[in-house]
């Protein structure tokens, strides 16, 4: 042979060679007819990973029962041979409808009927009685399954216009009011709120919505939009807008709870705050978070006989009991409807509290007031125009304390916030108050600047 065929024959080869590696890759990768001990094309395969199991199913299967244990299904799925021993198949099915159905209950109404789908069996349950809605909605809710221990979820499609009694959520319940509203009948007069976390309840959830408590035909106080009664814990609200309460507030923390979030919440027209804690049930509120609410028209019209708070965002504690590690960021308060006075933000008791880029405006009295409260940061805030109500002494960006508030605010610290244009102070310190940092902050238009009274707080680097 010469020496240009022997090249160009180890040309040929080395280009066969790399065709058929390339193939080969190809075959690998995708795994088609292919075991582990096949050959390509005489180009020997390899198991992609020691786990790797290629198995060849054709026609020249005649092993009965073949298929079966190669395959493992989960709950809810249930597979079956066809043929066995013949040209098998393996038949796989979906053998519960709960994992298609993205709802365990179902709720929605036409003109004249409630209806109740159960998610699981698809079987509906119907009510027409005058309050059918709110029979429908306790029904789904008493319908999750007894004893469980992870949450399952009722949908809420529509209008449900007439809720005539008290919505009770359990513990592991998420109410999807996506796109949904619940609005209160004429008369109804929910003195236990319009939705209620059950006593003790944890893992509960509140989706989207509207919650209309309509409030200009009803006369019971305590018509809270959401109620969360003692012991609760665990507790998700989001997207939720809470409207038109009677006598009462948007949401309400009775007490003894704990792990609460309420993010993205829009609340409109409450005769009290949109927001209120206090101990009525004995026990801290802790590790609550407040995101990013738009409050408007808090204490939009002046009530008699309900004697509630009616700031925007309220909290309280009586009888030795506190709020302790609250998170309170990015509040957008806008007091310019309201007619009773009441702060922007009030936090009364509070432990270990962070206000972080909020904003109030209009607000009737402070923006904020810190009341008997221990290590509270306020940081990166924007109190305007606070004052409003025109009461001498609490028309202030910030204000900590009142004069004989016992016991005082210590170790709070407030920095970095721009005060604009309140009638009174830019900030101010009363009373016994003490150990206290005003810093940072931006003033501007303010009646008066900055004032403290306790002799070892600090009034430093603010700019005016």
């Amino acid at each position: 042979m010469s020496e240009s065929s022997a090249t160009e024959t180890n040309s040929e080869s080395v280009s066969r060679r790399k065709f058929i590696g390339k193939i080969a890759t190809v075959a690998t990768a995708t795994g088609v007819g292919l075991t582990a001990a096949d050959y390509f094309l005489r180009v020997p395969q390899k198991v992609n990973a020691v786990t790797d199991q290629f198995v060849r199913v054709d026609n020249s299967d005649t092993t009965a029962d073949f298929l079966n244990p190669k395959i493992s299904v989960g709950t809810g799925i249930s597979k079956s041979i066809l043929n066995p021993g013949g040209n098998e198949q393996l038949q796989i099915a979906i053998s519960s409808s709960s994992l298609v159905s993205p709802y365990r209950q179902l709720v929605w109404r036409d003109s004249t009927t409630s209806y109740v789908k159960d998610g699981t069996t698809g079987s509906v349950t119907t009510y027409t009685s005058s309050t059918r809605d709110s029979d429908a909605l306790n029904a789904a809710l008493n319908a999750l399954t007894s004893g469980r221990t992870w949450k399952e979820r009722v949908v809420v499609v529509g209008g449900l216009v007439g809720i005539a009694a008290n919505i009770s959520l359990p513990s592991y319940a998420t109410l999807d009011l996506t796109g949904a509203l619940l609005k209160v009948q004429n008369s109804a007069n929910l003195s236990t709120g319009i939705l209620t976390v059950s006593t003790n309840a944890a893992n509960v959830e509140i989706l989207g919505g509207v919650i209309d408590g309509n409030r200009t035909n009803q006369t019971a106080n305590g018509s809270h939009g959401i109620l969360l009664l003692g012991g609760t814990s665990k507790v998700k609200i989001i997207g939720t807008k809470i409207t038109n309460t009677y006598h009462s507030f948007g949401t309400y923390l009775a007490g003894n709870t704990s792990d609460v979030l309420l993010q993205d919440l829009t609340i409109d027209g409450t005769d009290g705050s949109a927001i209120a804690s206090d101990s009525s049930n004995p026990g801290d509120n802790t590790n609550v978070r407040i995101i990013r609410p738009i409050i408007t028209n808090y204490s939009d019209r002046v009530v008699t006989g309900f004697g509630g708070a009616f700031d925007a965002i309220h909290t309280e504690g009586t009888s030795g009991y506190v709020n302790r590690r609250w998170l309170i960021e990015g509040a957008d308060i806008d007091g310019t409807g309201s007619q009773v006075n009441g702060h922007g933000i009030d936090v009364g008791t509070l432990v270990e509290g962070r206000i972080i880029g909020c904003k109030t405006f209009k607000a009737r009295l402070n923006g904020l007031a810190i009341i008997s409260s221990n290590y509270v940061k306020a940081f990166g805030n924007h109190f305007e125009s606070s004052g409003q109500g025109g009461l001498a002494g609490y028309q202030n960006g910030i204000q900590v304390d009142d004069t004989g508030q016992t016991p005082a605010s210590t170790y709070c610290s407030c920095t970095h916030n721009t005060l604009i244009n309140n009638i009174g102070y830019a900030a101010i310190e009363k009373g016994t108050a003490d150990h206290n940092a005003f810093s940072d902050n931006l003033l501007t238009g303010n009646g008066n600047g900055i004032s403290k009274s306790g002799s070892n707080s600090q009034a430093i680097d603010n700019v005016t």
